[in-house]
């Protein structure tokens, strides 16, 4: 049976170090020797407002670097190429630019939510934000099956919406 900690005390103290620490992805997550301090950090970093430091090594891969190996290898498999090469380009890129710089293994699910919520804010149709969301997901689906990156995030967690499209009112 897994062990979870309490929601009245979600870190953990690390005699050694002397450190509060969580656990995210299976690695541990230093926030500090203040309690305080370190509670402050741990709701920042759950509301995706900081980004745990991760080292870097040399299978570090960008966003970008996995899109264009995402959309290279599925060329193979896609019915029409040129459609869906068009397509993912649109989808993938509205990610990329709005995550300018990211590291593939830095994505988290709270992001990944404000995103969706961004894009809902600038109006896109449902069906697009499905498509959006539905892109990312493969790509990091592609990303952990070739193990391009060690725990794809579970962006599944971030439903897809059901509302239907402007002007398509339901009959009764």
């Amino acid at each position: 049976m897994s062990r979870s900690r309490p929601a009245s005390n979600p870190l953990s103290y690390h005699k050694h170090t002397g450190q509060y620490y969580v656990t995210r992805d299976r690695k541990r997550v230093y926030l500090g020797s203040d309690h305080d301090e370190a509670i402050e950090k741990y709701h920042r970093l759950a509301l995706g407002l900081i980004i745990p430091e991760r080292p870097q090594t040399k299978s570090s891969l960008s966003a970008k670097e996995l899109a264009n190996r995402f959309i290279a290898t599925q060329q193979a498999n896609w019915r029409n190429p040129d459609v869906t090469l068009s397509n993912y380009r649109n989808w993938l890129g509205r990610f990329l630019r709005d995550h300018a710089g990211l590291r593939a293994e830095d994505l988290t699910v709270e992001m990944f939510a404000a995103w969706k919520i961004s894009l809902k804010k600038r109006e896109y149709s449902p069906e697009s934000i499905n498509n959006y969301l539905g892109a990312v997901r493969a790509m990091y689906l592609f990303a952990e099956d070739i193990e391009l990156i060690t725990g794809s995030p579970k962006l599944r967690r971030v439903i897809e919406g059901s509302e239907k499209s402007r002007g398509q009112a339901g009959v009764a």
